[in-house]
């Protein structure tokens, strides 16, 4: 069975997941819930963004690796698709 992708040449996750529904009008409504504690799109967005800023600050450039230790909290989709929003790629996941 064949399975072909149709993605563009140049693609990036943070833009399809967290930016386009920003562009969708989706800003105020809730796309994380952990717990007791909830963000909507535009939330994520403006971390993800202070993140991805934060990065680069850093000095981190495209296809370099970025380690995220963190909980799993709402915290670290921010940090995942920040990561993902500049270029550079996360280090697998430690269990």
């Amino acid at each position: 069975m064949d399975f072909k992708l149709n993605l563009p040449e140049k693609f990036n996750a943070a833009d399809y997941f967290v930016d386009r529904n920003i562009r969708e009008g989706r800003a105020d409504k809730v796309a994380v819930l952990c717990e007791d504690r909830q963000l909507t799109y535009g939330q994520v967005q403006a971390g993800v963004n202070r993140v991805g800023n934060g990065l680069r600050s850093l000095g981190v450039r495209m296809e370099e690796r970025v380690a995220l230790l963190l909980l799993d909290t709402e915290v670290y989709p921010q940090a995942f698709f920040g990561a993902i929003k500049i270029g550079a790629s996360r280090s697998a996941s430690i269990p």
